[in-house]
């Protein structure tokens, strides 16, 4: 018989105790009725002769009470079964709900640390500075060589201790640190030797701190197009990509109006 068409437990127990019972008392009774029946009413029996009747008498029915004993011990056995497989079954679900929360807890930790990591990333960009360079002029010195001036405008948030560094190095180049505010210009000098030469190349690298003492660095490439003769209206400026650190080359003077370094 399988479990969904066994009878119900207690309704099995009672049955079989209302079977027990019945059977019990009919055989009382009809052990009485033999009795007054049948017995030798002038005979006087010893007491060990009434103990031999009542063990006759009530044997049956002891063993008719284990027999239904047992069947209840097997029964409340197979309820006990059932109770533990019941249990591993939830103990199994338990810990394959655990581990999807392991699962869901382990996305969510991660979500949260890539939506920290975004709005540090979007904290540290509001508060980068924004330089707009530009060559505003340039001038012959007494040695010959030719001094080249740029402008550099921070249109950004305020940055401190600024280095700028170039390559190929210009002709005696002090090292410069200052503070750059918003929409404060400050002026780059590169002199090279050479009546009015500029190199074909050179790699400005503006190392500064920003407002989280964090270290940045920033580097344009300033160019003479091809075909064009080294006029400071002609010098071409570009973004290049950059890694944090200081930059490479000679050191660039430069001040800001009415401050210097």
């Amino acid at each position: 018989m399988s479990d969904a068409n066994a009878p119900a437990p207690k309704k099995a127990d009672k049955t079989e105790f209302h079977f027990g019972l019945f059977v019990t008392v009919m055989w009382l009774i009809g052990a009485i009725v033999v009795m007054l029946c049948w017995a030798d009413r002038t005979a006087n029996p010893k007491v060990n002769e009434w103990g031999d009747v009542f063990a006759g008498l009530f044997a049956p029915v002891a063993f008719l009470w284990l027999v239904l004993g047992f069947r209840q011990q097997g029964r409340e056995l197979q309820l006990s079964t059932r109770a533990l497989e019941l249990q591993v079954a939830e103990l199994k679900q338990s810990v394959e709900q655990q581990r999807e929360l392991v699962d869901v807890t382990r996305q969510q930790v991660l979500a949260t640390m890539d939506e920290h990591d975004r709005r540090r990333a979007l904290e540290q960009a509001a508060i980068q500075p924004l330089f707009v360079l530009e060559c505003i002029g340039s001038a012959r010195a007494a040695d010959d060589s030719t001094q080249w001036t740029f402008s550099m405008t921070n249109e950004g948030e305020t940055v401190t201790e600024i280095v700028v560094t170039a390559s190929p190095p210009p002709i005696d180049p002090p090292r410069q640190i200052l503070s750059l505010r918003r929409n404060e210009k400050a002026e780059i000098r590169l002199r090279y030797g050479g009546h009015f030469q500029f190199p074909s190349e050179v790699v400005l690298d503006i190392v500064f701190n920003d407002m989280t003492d964090t270290s940045g660095n920033d580097r344009r490439i300033v160019t003479v197009p091809e075909g064009l003769l080294p006029h400071y209206n002609n010098l071409r400026i570009q973004r290049a990509p950059v890694r944090l650190g200081t930059g490479r080359g000679g050191l660039i003077a430069f001040s800001t109006a009415g401050k210097t370094a």
